[in-house]
């Protein structure tokens, strides 16, 4: 489907509303701060929901900001449009793997083996091989992210497995995570 097609521009606008960037975005809860513009959020709606009685403001974390960028990739956005430059910028700021980046403090191991999988496909469909951190170095994201994984592994003698211990969102089932691992390294190894 071109870009143009209108459910196409429907998801793109989606994306625009998970996405801390003024320009593109109006909701009332956007952070317009230099150090927030570009990140992606899970959910741009900010009603309460039960049994929260207050709203609270979303907030940009790794995971969802390269699953925002690669859903602009795949809606056919251009990677040098202004919104996949701005998560660009701000996954780069943001730049890890011994965490999930933005996560509220005593969280950022939350989603952790799934931020690595967004990450890898995010990066790998953007044909990027390196990524700068916020010092500007430059980093080979594919072998140091086989190399946290590795740090990661888990041997067993029925096998060897990956788990998380931070038990949101299901990450401390091998299974889950064991999979997510499997797709984060075919995609590592679609960029050879």
């Amino acid at each position: 489907m071109p870009v143009s097609d209108p459910c196409i521009q429907k998801a793109i606008g989606f994306l625009e509303h998970c996405q801390e960037l003024s320009s593109v975005n109006h909701l009332p809860w956007v952070d317009s701060s230099p150090q927030e513009a570009g990140g992606g959020v899970y959910n741009p709606d900010p009603k309460p929901r039960p049994p929260a009685t207050v709203a609270t403001k979303p907030s940009a974390y790794g995971s969802m900001t390269y699953a925002l960028l690669d859903g602009y990739r795949q809606s056919g956005v251009d990677l040098q449009d202004l919104r996949p430059q701005q998560a660009l910028q701000w996954l780069s700021r943001q730049y890890t793997l011994a965490e999930n980046p933005g996560r509220a403090a005593g969280k950022s191991a939350d989603g952790l083996f799934y931020y690595y999988w967004m990450m890898a496909e995010a990066l790998s469909g953007a044909h990027l091989t390196t990524i700068q951190d916020a010092a500007g170095t430059a980093h080979d994201w594919r072998a140091e992210m086989v190399q946290a994984l590795e740090t990661r592994l888990h041997h067993d003698p029925h096998g060897d497995y990956w788990v998380n211990d931070a038990k949101t969102w299901s990450e401390t089932n091998p299974i889950i995570v064991t999979s997510y691992v499997v797709q984060t390294l075919k995609c590592i190894r679609s960029t050879f």
